[in-house]
Order: structure tokens, then sequence, then C-alpha cells
């Protein structure tokens, strides 16, 4: 219970985004990027604001693993926000992670039973084992790159359409359908 206090509490503190996060993610959603371009950029700054990112001692990189998990579904929500023409939204302090990750991405606190869907979301997206992102992540990490560089390997990894970049042609066939009536004369054609 002390662990999961104390991380709580430095998720509170990592979660704000920093002025840098916030004038890329302005100048990004005006240039079109993708969300996961944007979030692989806004991890690339963090690690260049962090005087620290060199020090692979077990303790720091505790750190950067916590202040990444806390900052980006900031980013996430943020940037996804600002693409719609929306504020961004604060982090609030009495919601557990998943829960505020939705609150920030849609102005609203979510049931119950939304925010323990979602939070089985990422456990599972968490548990997935080796996929490609993590590879890529292992592989520069092994390198002895820092943790920052690492995981925006692993972003630029999962965006490809081979890997978590599929859900755009998902998403794009679904909407090709339209409703299910027309599943059948789709797959016929």
């Amino acid at each position: 219970v002390k662990q999961l206090d104390q991380l709580k509490t430095v998720f509170q503190e990592e979660r704000p985004l920093s002025d840098l996060n916030r004038h890329l993610i302005r100048e990004l959603v005006n240039g079109n990027a993708r969300p996961m371009r944007a979030l692989e950029i806004c991890v690339i700054a963090l690690g260049a604001l962090d005087p620290k990112s060199g020090d692979f001692s077990a303790q720091n990189l505790q750190v950067i693993a916590t202040r990444l998990a806390a900052r980006m579904p900031t980013v996430v929500a943020a940037f996804h926000r600002a693409r719609q023409g929306l504020d961004y939204i604060e982090a609030r302090d009495d919601l557990p992670h998943a829960a505020n990750f939705l609150w920030m991405l849609l102005g609203k606190e979510p049931s119950a039973l939304e925010a323990r869907v979602f939070d089985a979301a990422m456990t599972l997206h968490a548990e997935h084992e080796m996929n490609a992102s993590t590879f890529s992540a292992i592989v520069t990490a092994s390198t002895q790159s820092d943790m920052y560089s690492a995981i925006a390997s692993a972003i630029g990894t999962l965006k490809g359409p081979l890997h978590g970049g599929a859900n755009t042609a998902v998403f794009e066939l679904l909407s090709k359908i339209g409703d299910e009536t027309q599943i059948k004369p789709y797959v016929d054609d």
C-alpha cells in the first residue's frame, strides 16, 4: 500500500504537461501530425529536457519509467482535444490512472464500468509480451541509449501499419461498411 501511495503521488506530480509539450502539441496539431508521431516527438522532448537521461541507475530508470507512464496519457489526451479544437483538461488527483486518462480525453468523468474496462484494456496491452514495438525498445535499450529513445523507438514501431497502425485500416474498413446490414454485401463483393 505504501508503494502504491508513493506511485500515485509521483503520477500526480508528473502528469502535467511541460511548456515545451504544450508548444509542441499546438505546432503538431497545426501541422496535421498524426497522434503517434506527436507522442513520439513529445517523448523525445521529455528526454531532451532531462539532464539525467543518461543515468542508468535502477533508481533513475524507475523515475523515468514512472514519468513516462504518467505523462504519455496527458500528451495523448491533450493532442486529441487540440485536434478537436477543445481546451486542454488538467488531470485530477482524485481519479485513478485509467479514469484520469478518460477524464482528460473526454472532459467528463467516466462511469465505474468505463474506467474498469479501460483499465483492463491497458493491462492487457501492457501484458502483450514480445511484439514488434517491445522488440524495438529492447534493441534500442541494448545499445545503452536512454529510456526516452527506447520508448520513442517503440512508439515509432507501434505506429506502423503492420503493428498498431493496423487499427487505422480496420477503422477505415468499418467506416466504409457502414452498419451491420452492409457486412454481408461488402464481404460478398
